[in-house]
């Protein structure tokens, strides 16, 4: 009979009393988030990568070596005189960027972004040129989105995993979170909505509490001095140290990432109503850590070391405030890393994009050039502003006017009238070679040419007047093609 007794004894102890290492497996899970935080340093920050910026200036200097004249020159007009006070330091500064667009290879002695003559193979490669410029300064733009995004998720993810340890906006446990009876932070029986404090409270009332010495509860060989809400903070703080100590964060898994931290808060989701079968008063499906029938989670040291979520887990509840912080955390690392994974496709894309604008460039280059025709040409065409000025200064009578040869005279006297530029046709031709424009000009020159003696230098007296001996050569050319084809249409 009093053997019996004393098994009875022994049980309902076993029911009421904490054994060592009871919590240990609370105590594990938790540290493993705790090391979680040792990799926050490691975590990168998201930048956009070098090869932009060196693609965005190719495509520009590719742009600017295909381009039209006046872009070239002045880029449509902008840098034209007078549009500025800084209109000379713009102009100075497009002069230099052009000599270093166009500076060989100090090796090879190549030049890489060399300007191209215009032809339509030049017209027709810009046009694709400004395209495919105009897509990459969006992608550009979405790459500076995303490695913003990435970067704003990530602070988001580690704001989130210090949320769930210490507390809402802090970084360290501090002890001030402590700050109600064993009970009401931990829970007592029927839960408390000051037990949905951060992960470390947990830990707390788990391995230190409140009062009476908690013996190798949570690890083998620790015993922390128990210290209620109204001791001083610092107090709190060392006890709760002194039990983080032995989690050995370093020898732990301390990579973070999306799974790292869903992993974590799973291990510690899981252990939530181990103990359940210590309450036959009570649900024991919301306890972390063991309780006591009597007291539930009071943060005595020697009954009632837990955590009771009973309140938290209700149908009213709004679920576990630490629990939802590293899930939080979890998502936030996942986006941010989507968005790791978009700049380094974007940047393949711009990567191939920068390889069709070469491809439309070296053709150009490499292609025999036919010329320049419709508007392009048109916009080609010299601007003629300085002219014009030159004119005016010049209209004091029509000999001074037109002694330029570039300008002409429109008024009713010689001291009286209007000194303009020339049209275009007008302008003398300074270019060598041969064409329509210097074959009429040297035929008007020997038709002023009245004797067979004076009929010289490119003329040649046909025995009435003297004619311009290039038009007679290509006269007598034209007349025997024609009459080799009309002999072989008889043949």
């Amino acid at each position: 009979m009093q053997g019996r007794i004393c098994v009875l004894i022994y049980a309902f102890a076993s029911l009421t009393h904490e054994a060592a290492n009871d919590n240990s497996a609370e105590f594990n899970a938790i540290c493993n988030v705790l090391a979680l935080t040792q990799g926050v340093p490691a975590l990168p920050l998201a930048v956009a990568p070098t090869s932009v910026a060196k693609a965005m200036q190719e495509l520009e200097y590719l742009n600017i070596s295909t381009s039209t004249e006046t872009y070239y020159n002045s880029k449509d007009g902008l840098l034209a005189t007078g549009s500025g006070g800084d209109t000379q330091q713009k102009q100075k500064d497009w002069a230099t960027k052009l000599q270093e667009i166009h500076k060989a290879d100090a090796t090879t002695g190549i030049i890489k972004f060399k300007r191209l003559d215009r032809s339509n193979q030049r017209d027709q490669a810009n046009q694709q040129l400004i395209t495919i410029q105009r897509k990459a300064a969006n992608l550009q733009a979405s790459i500076t989105r995303e490695v913003e995004g990435a970067n704003a998720r990530g602070a988001t993810a580690i704001r989130k995993l210090n949320d769930a340890l210490y507390g809402t906006a802090k970084n360290a446990f501090d002890g001030s979170s402590v700050d109600a009876a064993g009970p009401q932070v931990c829970g007592g029986t029927g839960g408390h909505a000051k037990a949905d404090g951060p992960l470390l409270n947990a830990l707390y009332c788990l391995c230190v509490g409140m009062t009476n010495a908690a013996t190798n509860l949570c690890k083998h060989g620790t015993t922390p001095t128990p210290k209620a809400h109204t001791d001083p903070n610092d107090q709190k703080q060392e006890q709760l140290n002194s039990i983080i100590e032995e989690c050995n964060v370093a020898k732990r898994s301390t990579k973070l990432t999306p799974d790292t931290i869903a992993s974590a808060a799973t291990g510690v989701k899981a252990l939530l109503g181990r103990y359940g079968t210590t309450r036959s008063s009570g649900p024991g499906h919301a306890y972390l850590g063991k309780p006591t029938d009597a007291q539930g989670c009071n943060g005595q040291g020697d009954q009632g070391m837990c955590v009771n979520y009973q309140v938290q887990l209700s149908s009213s509840g709004s679920g576990i405030k630490w629990l939802a912080d590293l899930e939080a955390a979890a998502e936030s690392l996942r986006e941010s890393d989507s968005k790791r994974q978009r700049i380094y496709f974007l940047e393949t894309t711009l990567d191939n994009l920068l390889t069709t604008a070469w491809g439309a460039y070296n053709a150009a280059r490499h292609t025999p050039p036919t010329q320049a025709t419709g508007a392009t040409a048109a916009k080609d065409k010299p601007d003629n502003t300085d002219q014009k000025k030159e004119c005016e200064q010049r209209k004091s009578n029509k000999t001074t006017c037109e002694n330029t040869g570039k300008c002409k005279w429109n008024g009713e006297s010689e001291t009286k009238g209007e000194c303009k530029p020339k049209d275009e046709e007008e302008q003398p031709n300074t270019a060598t070679g041969t064409g329509t424009a210097g074959t009429n000009a040297e035929g008007k020159k020997c038709s002023d040419k009245k004797t067979e003696g004076d009929c010289k230098d490119g003329c040649k007296w046909d025995g009435k007047e003297c004619k311009d001996y290039s038009i007679l050569v290509n006269n007598q050319f034209a007349l025997s093609v024609v009459s080799a084809a009309f002999a072989a249409l008889l043949f």
